[in-house]
């Protein structure tokens, strides 16, 4: 799963463009894991 997700991240960057594609995959990605981790945070702190 993970090598999935790893090769529809490397396939994204390549048709959108480095610029583009670094965008788009930080959004998606790197925004999930970000609120993931927040949420776990939150939960610990509370």
């Amino acid at each position: 799963m993970l090598r999935r997700a790893v090769d529809v991240a490397v396939g994204d960057i390549t048709g959108l463009g480095t610029v583009a594609g670094t965008a788009y995959v930080a959004a998606s990605y790197g925004l999930g894991v970000t609120a993931a981790g927040a949420g776990l945070l939150a939960g610990q702190r509370w």
